[in-house]
């Protein structure tokens, strides 16, 4: 059709319109009738399927699918899988978060689950906020970069430069609200809190507030790996009484007294495995400083010297000398200072080159 002469446009678009009008009704009753014939074929094939089955016979065992989601929650109430499917619907879909939780938690509480579905709700609801913090702090780190690149021109006009100086102020205070938000819900996660302080030093330029989360960071991974080594700890299978009895009154990792009990694990080469808080505090060093390090670190310049040696004669010949048997012995601390101790060592798992030690001194 030639565009430029109307009277032959005119008389296309009038064509193109009976046709549509012509087709549109048989097109319509040709889709109704597919979608009657397919919902009649598979209402059949289910009837058939549950014909002579009695009210006890599971659904899924009856009519099988391949996903779990066909069946809802209705149909498999304990299943992780769709507890979690479920979350994730009511708390991104549903208006309200409280009123998607509550039903959530009425469902699991009748199902006997409660404490299951709590933490489930928790990861999806934590997992939905990590990846909003990551793209406000995306958005924000992109609005500068645009006001830098505006800036690299060698013309720069005065509205474009102040519409992009908006734009990022606008991006940076809406990352900031939606990182308080979700740290008020959220603030004994490591890994969120560590995000805010680089928020707040990349973006804010802030760094004496990002000082302050690294160090509440720090302070919650010395924490969990505190815990994390309590628990290893406890769970060690220590065969000798007097040895089990010692570490029993050896209280919490974090805990310190007058005289406190410290706790090392060691492997066959010597490298510091874990220790508790005690060790940490008597001897002056961090978890950073004495990680992987050989434990000669803590003894004086001519026992670290043959400590080595008599581990890797334990290794290879299997004769212990100091196991399982108090010692006095000297430590040395890091700034420099003996301590005399008391020094219990046990083997607590592996065979040759794959042993570990467990050490408590006093």
């Amino acid at each position: 059709v030639d565009l430029s002469d109307d009277h032959a446009t005119l008389q296309h678009q009038a064509r193109l319109t009976t046709v549509m009008w012509a087709t549109f009704f048989p097109v319509g009753l040709l889709g109704a009738l597919a979608s009657w014939l397919r919902l009649r074929y598979f209402h059949r094939t289910v009837l058939q399927r549950f014909r002579g089955k009695t009210s006890l016979d599971k659904p899924w065992e009856v009519f099988e699918v391949t996903d779990s989601r066909q069946c809802g929650i209705a149909q498999r109430p304990k299943d992780p899988f769709m507890i979690v499917l479920i979350s994730s619907f009511l708390i991104d879909v549903q208006s309200s978060y409280q009123s998607g939780y509550s039903q959530l938690q009425q469902h699991t509480q009748r199902s006997g689950m409660s404490g299951q579905a709590d933490d489930l709700v928790s990861y999806v609801e934590y997992t939905r906020n990590h990846a909003l913090a990551l793209r406000v702090h995306r958005e924000a780190l992109n609005s500068m970069r645009t006001v830098w690149e505006i800036l690299l021109h060698a013309h720069v006009r005065f509205q474009t430069l102040a519409e992009a100086i908006s734009r990022m102020d606008a991006a940076i205070k809406a990352a900031d609200r939606v990182y308080k938000s979700v740290l008020a819900r959220h603030l004994g996660h490591i890994q969120m809190v560590r995000l805010y302080a680089k928020f707040l030093e990349h973006v804010k330029h802030d760094p004496w507030g990002a000082a302050k989360w690294f160090a509440e960071a720090e302070k919650l991974e010395s924490a969990d790996e505190d815990q994390k080594n309590q628990d290893a700890i406890d769970g060690l299978d220590v065969s000798d009484p007097e040895l089990r009895a010692a570490m029993m009154s050896a209280g919490p990792l974090g805990g310190t007294g007058a005289n406190p009990r410290c706790v090392i694990i060691i492997n066959a080469q010597g490298q510091i495995q874990m220790t508790n808080r005690a060790l940490l505090d008597v001897f002056g060093y961090t978890k950073a400083e004495i990680r992987e390090r050989n434990v000669g670190l803590l003894m004086p310049p001519s026992t670290a010297a043959v400590h080595n040696t008599y581990l890797r004669n334990y290794i290879t010949s299997g004769q212990p000398k100091i196991l399982n048997q108090a010692t006095e012995q000297l430590a040395m601390t890091k700034d420099r200072r003996l301590l005399p101790v008391s020094l219990m060592v046990t083997k607590i798992s592996g065979i040759a080159e794959d042993s570990s030690f467990l050490g408590i001194l006093e």
